[in-house]
């Protein structure tokens, strides 16, 4: 389960990428059917208004220099004027969504739909974007990042034990079973 930056690390767990350096990226498949999504060691993932699509970030949330950092760019001034296409492309290659197709497991995805921090198409669109599985996707009215309204707050625990409970979660009952 991760949120924001962990619903980015998530995101790629989902895809079976690895790496979000596309030349880094084994190659080899054990099939042609294989997809990078089958090496997914998890059941299930949870995201919460998770990050996928960086190109996004850099126009429209209150953090763009996350978005250029996470790319390897250097940190512009002033984020109100566009970027080279080089550097969208950049942006774009370090996106989960662009390996959303490849994903494998079982996803919850949760977004407010007044995020400011990481806009709400990001969870939207990679859920969109993603063939094979069907994840369940969640939008919450009215909800920012944080997701901590009361009423929300009683949803994501409904949601989030029901989903558990569809992946067949076994929660650890000792120090042993972490290991």
């Amino acid at each position: 389960m991760g949120g924001s930056h962990g619903g980015y690390i998530g995101a790629w767990l989902a895809t079976g990428c690895t790496s979000k350096y596309p030349s880094e990226e084994p190659r080899k498949l054990k099939s042609q059917s294989e997809s990078p999504g089958d090496r997914c060691p998890f059941a299930g993932l949870i995201l919460i208004n998770p990050v996928t699509d960086l190109t996004l970030l850099l126009c429209n949330s209150d953090i763009p220099e996350w978005a250029t950092n996470e790319a390897g760019l250097p940190l512009a001034g002033d984020f109100s004027k566009l970027t080279t296409a080089k550097q969208y492309d950049e942006l774009w290659v370090r996106s989960p969504i662009r390996a959303a197709p490849m994903a494998r497991r079982r996803l919850l995805i949760l977004v407010g739909l007044e995020d400011r921090r990481v806009p709400p198409l990001n969870g939207i669109r990679f859920s969109q974007s993603i063939s094979g599985i069907a994840p369940k996707l969640l939008c919450f009215p009215g909800e920012g990042h944080a997701l901590d309204g009361v009423r929300a707050q009683h949803a994501l625990v409904v949601a989030i034990t029901r989903f558990l409970h569809g992946i067949n979660f076994q929660p650890a009952t000792s120090n042993n079973d972490l290991n």
